[in-house]
């Protein structure tokens, strides 16, 4: 299966969406981003969710990833620092969106110490790792998931990427995935 563009991700996956909703921690729940979808809003993230968290723990995704049909195209936002529990947590989320998102731009001290966000961005060879993991072969799979890096510039991210933090990575989903069951206000 070939990679889609950039331009072929926005205009299929994400239906060429220019009003976007960035994400904001612990504000860009299913009320706020319907909200804006009311108001205009194309593409919504969800709030950043931590992956490692998300991974294991249940009540974690069923609180902090709510979501219905109404709420596409979505974006999930992780932060986290290893590639085999970013792809973990990936796998979870991906019948409730569109892509997926590594966060590479939170400046907060909580980032500095948990050791994710903006304080990824100079740590390539990790950056290579996790884009590298976030592939494999899905034969039953026709469409693609891409991660879009904080910056969302459209370029692959292979062993030569130069500049990781604006990769795009792809991750594939199956098609005929369902969303979340609509929680009172869908």
């Amino acid at each position: 299966m070939a990679k889609k563009s950039g331009y072929e991700f926005w205009t299929c996956a994400l239906k060429r969406a220019r009003y976007v909703v960035a994400p904001m921690v612990d504000q860009s729940e299913l009320a706020w981003r319907m909200l804006s979808r009311k108001y205009g809003a194309q593409l919504c993230y969800t709030p950043m969710l931590h992956a490692s968290v998300f991974r294991r723990d249940a009540n974690y995704r069923r609180d902090n990833l709510i979501t219905c049909p109404e709420d596409r195209p979505l974006i999930v936002q992780f932060c986290g620092n290893d590639p085999q529990t970013i792809l973990e947590a990936a796998r979870y989320a991906e019948p409730y969106c569109d892509a997926i998102d590594l966060n590479l731009g939170c400046p907060q001290s909580v980032a500095r110490k948990g050791h994710y966000g903006a304080f990824l961005q100079d740590e390539w060879d990790l950056l290579r790792r996790i884009g590298a993991h976030s592939s494999w072969p899905n034969k039953r799979t026709e469409r693609t998931q891409h991660w879009p890096g904080k910056l969302g510039a459209h370029s692959s991210c292979e062993a030569e990427c130069e500049y990781p933090s604006v990769c795009q990575w792809e991750y594939p989903i199956p098609e005929g995935r369902g969303a979340v069951p609509p929680r009172d206000l869908c």
